[in-house]
């Protein structure tokens, strides 16, 4: 491989890992099987294949069965999880009833040790592996997390992806999102700890991530009090600020970037000629509602965001796939020859973009097949044929992104 190939695909090797899957708005639509030209024939595993990963129930418990009768679920490993969300703040409450209004069971489940848990939106459930034997407190977080996602989505109506989107657009929407959770994951913890039923200092060693996030929150916190807000828009306040913080993690950047360019590709065969515009408001609502929780918390705007540069970080890389994806999208929907396409590909070209001559096509039936995003972006990897993946994975499971 050369030293730039390496370059290239090293942009992407520490993000290709699964994490907390989100779950895509786009049409009702299965990519399967299709003939990328110049090729062989390319057979999708599924969208959301990975590694051989099929993610298997051990048990459930439905929430409203537990809401009802907790003592009658001691003996199930998720007992301390739920029994601690309830009692950890008003919002944990809120978050677990309302999700059991909505039918939602909380399932310990076989996960990879890399994957935290899993929201399933279709299958109303979210997914802890309780082999991962993590503190009580790491489980309640999980879980807040992907409840998280269920309010935004089921309140709000808040989604990672949506065809029509630009890139950009989509980016915003799914860092907001994905940035957003972890905030709410330390109002919980925050809350918990004002009510005296978790002591997040003894938690948390002082160098961690968590604990920095929850010694700022405290600051901000305590200042808006001393002012003479309420603890509501204390709260508030302190949210917006971690929400900042959160979104200066250059790994959960690059994660959720990678994610964002990834599905675009995944999803372009299905781009259409009439896709030339969108309400740009609805992404502006969805960014402002993505750190909603009912009438009382919100702490996301669009207004805040920082600009598409700086949602980045210092991946130049990652800039520029974005850059090239873009392309590739429009040039789907407007055609090659169209002249704003064709000038957006001779700049990129001009400017040494390092992506923009890769075959797409190519790149997407290695990521129909499994692969990461850094494989598929290696020119040196050959598709597998359809026989050799039968061979490998049955392609009748359907697996969960």
């Amino acid at each position: 491989m050369s030293k730039k190939r390496k370059s290239v695909v090293a942009a992407f090797a520490s993000v290709s890992l699964i994490g907390a899957a989100p779950v895509y708005a786009v049409p009702d639509i299965s990519p399967v099987t299709e003939t990328v030209s110049g090729a062989s024939e390319c057979e999708s595993v599924g969208q959301g294949f990975s590694n051989g990963e099929v993610y298997k129930d051990r048990s459930c418990v439905l929430l409203t069965d537990f809401l009802a009768s907790p003592d009658a679920y001691k003996g199930e490993k998720m007992h301390g999880t739920l029994t601690m969300l309830f009692n950890s703040s008003a919002m944990g409450r809120q978050m677990l009833t309302e999700a059991a209004a909505e039918g939602y069971r909380l399932c310990d489940m076989n996960l990879p040790p890399y994957v935290a848990a899993m929201h399933f939106k279709d299958d109303r459930k979210i997914g802890v592996d309780y082999s991962h034997e993590k503190s009580q407190l790491d489980y309640l977080t999980n879980v807040v997390h992907e409840l998280g996602h269920f309010y935004q989505q089921s309140h709000f109506g808040v989604n990672h992806f949506a065809l029509e989107r630009s890139l950009y657009d989509n980016q915003r929407v799914m860092l907001a999102m994905e940035t957003a959770a972890p905030v709410m994951e330390v109002i919980a913890v925050y809350e918990a700890g004002l009510a005296g039923s978790v002591n997040w200092r003894a938690a948390y060693m002082k160098n961690s991530i968590k604990r920095q996030l929850l010694e700022n929150f405290d600051q901000e916190y305590n200042l808006s009090r001393s002012s003479g807000e309420s603890h509501r828009a204390a709260i508030n306040r302190a949210a917006a600020s971690a929400w900042q913080a959160v979104l200066q993690d250059q790994y959960k950047l690059d994660f959720y970037n990678n994610r964002a360019a990834r599905t675009t590709l995944m999803y372009s065969e299905f781009l259409r000629s009439d896709m030339t515009s969108y309400d740009r408001n609805a992404v502006i609502d969805q960014v402002n509602n993505a750190g909603r929780i009912g009438d009382t918390i919100s702490f996301t705007s669009f207004d805040a965001l920082p600009s598409t540069q700086r949602l980045f970080g210092k991946s130049d890389q990652t800039r520029q796939f974005f850059e090239a994806v873009e392309w590739y999208r429009i040039s789907k929907i407007w055609g090659t020859d169209h002249p704003d396409v064709q000038a957006r590909y001779d700049g990129l070209v001009t400017a040494n973009n390092a992506f923009i001559q890769k075959d797409f096509e190519q790149v997407i039936c290695k990521m129909k097949q499994g692969m990461n995003t850094r494989d598929a972006l290696d020119d040196t990897i050959v598709p597998l044929t359809a026989a050799e993946i039968s061979t490998r994975v049955n392609v009748n499971v359907r697996f969960h992104m």
